[in-house]
């Protein structure tokens, strides 16, 4: 209630509702250059690991797949083993 009522004042006393200049977030690793450079480490090879390149960049695993996932638009895919399910008949 408390930000409908600011939001309210503000607007009756001309005051904008934008955010004040420098109050953002700033992207502070995933800068272009470091997303060209992801991106170039994932064509090179594929199959490494987000945890490997973060270990290979210094940066934390969480800034990789982030990258991975809103910069390039990829995808993180990890093959899980899983249980061979039939039905009463046993695997040759």
């Amino acid at each position: 209630m408390a930000t409908v009522y600011n939001v309210a004042k503000a607007k009756k006393d001309g005051n904008g509702t934008e955010r004040a200049s420098g109050s953002g977030t700033v992207r502070k690793k995933r800068l272009m250059a470091f997303v060209d450079y992801l991106k170039a480490k994932v064509k090179n090879d594929p199959t490494v690991s987000a945890q490997s390149m973060a270990r290979d960049m210094d940066v934390s695993h969480v800034t990789i797949l982030t990258a991975l996932k809103t910069d390039l638009g990829l995808k993180s895919f990890v093959r899980m083993p899983r249980h061979l399910l039939l039905s009463g008949k046993t695997p040759r």
